[in-house]
């Protein structure tokens, strides 16, 4: 039978061991695991940032192009020498015609969709399909020297309207040459930086929607200025919409200075994708490894645990019955030798360990009458779960909410973590949330006032020994009583002790001289709580402490708690 018991723990022992070190092999890798995914994250965050903001040189570069293009078309349009027969004074057909002929010598590709050409107080447009420049676009035109200037987009936004004062030493009358762009062909310049949950486009200074790759929203305006700092950062992280993103926002560098920025938006998800195969790679890797850590640290364990494996046949040869039995002492050094002289010591300790036994007796009495605080009469969880279904069927508003927080927060001061000991301010705070409930559940019956000094409320006292009696004033000194009942919190120091008062304006009662030697009822006046509270305080402070109650029929109790200062 010994000898079955040895190999039983020799097992043990062994599997420990290869527990042991498995596990520390495994978070080892685990921690190498981590930083290389931290560290390729990292790197294929940057790499991503860097790539969407080298695609904008490839949006500047066809957006430059388009409005080369423009510029050349206006540079044709105006060195040609039929513009000067519009000023002539001929019929309007006759200077439609040169004007057509004006526009078909420019070669303007198919994505400038129209032109309109005003000299003098005469308009010309190429098509009647598109509205003519506004009376502003045209007076910024005329007022602006001789750049480029944007105008308003369509009103079934198939284009952009492009312009520039018309000039030419040839002619003295003014004018200018709108150029009608193709918004597809803008809005596919926005493609050439946008991935598949991406979206780039190009605003303005004025967060006006230039052109977008999503191929809508052109000529809206962005009032979320916060979600994109034009100037002020070319690359961040942003939550919008409800999505982290990376947004890279870049000007577009060319001789015309229009104050455009292309801007672009990626998702962090998309980013992630870059780096999931490497995931999965160092996944399997990490599989792989620990595999081979369990084998390893099983025959790692066999040969840890030999000489302890002997230990523990020496230990199993001990009978305890007879006289005292000692090693006898090995190498002078190891490890086994320190278990051994501790295990002698242990021996010599042994009887007056048995002594002390019956002091840890009288331990666990103290223990199992603090186990008694975990008795509390369920009905106080049960009425107000009853109160929330009742709420939600009929109210369905505000009350819940108020009931289900204080209720959560009445649990959370009561278990306090499984700690013993509270401050007498949250068991206080304890009442207010018990007696916010209370007063959805019995609405303008209960008035609560806390009277505590703060200086007090710092002390510390054992858990629930306020909740308890409170509880007991609503059920028995309320229950006949007409309006409003009022619920006192006070303290006061006494030496070495704090005397902390709960007082209601009840219905009271005569106090009977055996109140707190008679046999406990549940159901009798004063209550089953009372006796709970006032028998662990006497057990946790000993005699002197505890409860006592002054009460009188139509006036109120007092009932005062008495405990040692704690800190």
């Amino acid at each position: 039978m010994s000898t079955s018991r040895s190999n039983t723990k020799k097992r043990t022992l062994n599997q420990k061991f290869a527990f042991a070190f498995t596990l520390l092999l495994a978070i080892l890798f685990t921690v190498l695991l981590v930083a290389v995914q931290i560290i390729a994250q990292v790197y294929t965050n940057k790499y991503v940032e860097n790539d969407v903001v080298a695609s904008h040189k490839d949006v500047q570069s066809e957006f430059t192009d388009v409005l080369n293009e423009i510029n050349y078309g206006y540079t044709r349009i105006v060195q040609n020498e039929r513009i000067s027969e519009l000023s002539q004074n001929v019929s309007y057909e006759e200077k439609k015609l040169d004007f057509e002929r004006i526009i078909s010598d420019s070669a303007l590709s198919d994505d400038y969709l129209n032109v309109v050409l005003r000299i003098g107080n005469e308009v010309f447009s190429l098509s009647d399909d598109f509205d003519l420049p506004t009376e502003s676009f045209a007076k910024t035109l005329e007022n602006g020297g001789n750049g480029l200037f944007f105008g308003a987009e369509s009103k079934d936004g198939t284009c952009v309207q492009i312009g520039r004062r018309l000039q030419n030493p040839l002619y003295a009358q003014e004018g200018y040459a709108v150029f009608y762009v193709s918004q597809k062909k803008l809005d596919s310049i926005c493609l050439l930086a946008t991935s598949s949950n991406g979206v780039t486009r190009v605003l303005d200074s004025d967060y006006k929607v230039i052109a977008s790759s999503q191929n809508s929203g052109a000529g809206d305006t962005i009032f979320e200025k916060e979600n994109y700092l034009i100037g002020q950062k070319d690359a961040y992280r942003k939550q919008i919409n409800g999505k982290k993103c990376l947004v890279a926002i870049t000007p577009v560098d060319n001789q015309y200075d229009m104050g455009l920025y292309v801007v672009s938006e990626v998702e962090v998800v998309e980013i992630q994708k870059n780096y999931i195969v490497l995931s999965i790679v160092l996944a399997c890797i990490a599989l792989v490894t620990f595999v081979f850590a369990i084998v390893v640290s099983i025959r790692l364990a066999k040969r840890t645990a030999e000489p302890i494996n002997n230990l523990s046949k020496e230990l199993g040869s001990v009978d305890f019955s007879n006289e005292r039995t000692f090693f006898n002492i090995g190498k002078d050094g190891d490890e086994i030798y320190e278990l051994e002289r501790s295990y002698n010591e242990m021996l010599e300790r042994l009887y007056g360990l048995m002594e002390e036994n019956k002091q840890n007796m009288e331990t666990q009495r103290k223990l199992e009458i603090d186990a008694l605080q975990m008795q509390i009469n369920p009905h106080f969880l049960y009425n107000t779960l009853d109160a929330i279904a009742w709420m939600s069927k009929i109210k369905k508003q505000p009350e819940i909410e108020k009931l289900v927080i204080n209720l959560a927060k009445f649990f959370r001061l009561s278990l306090h973590k499984g700690a013993k000991y509270v401050k007498i301010s949250e068991e206080a705070e304890l009442v207010e949330h018990f007696l916010e409930i209370e007063k959805i559940r019995f609405p303008d019956t209960i008035r609560f006032v806390n009277e505590i000094p703060e200086s007090i409320g710092n002390y510390t006292t054992i858990k629930l020994i306020l909740q308890p009696i409170v509880e007991n004033s609503i059920k028995h000194g309320f229950v006949e009583k007409d309006g409003i009942g009022t619920i006192t919190l006070g303290a006061s120091e006494e030496g070495d002790d704090v005397l902390i008062t709960v007082s209601d304006d009840g219905c009271g009662f005569d106090v009977p001289d055996d109140f707190w030697s008679r046999e406990i009822n549940p159901q009798a006046q004063g209550g089953y709580g009372l006796r709970n509270v006032n028998e662990r305080i006497r057990l946790e402070y000993g005699e002197g402490y505890g409860l006592s109650v002054e009460s009188q029929k139509g006036v109120g109790t007092k009932v005062m708690v008495r405990i040692k200062k704690g800190i």
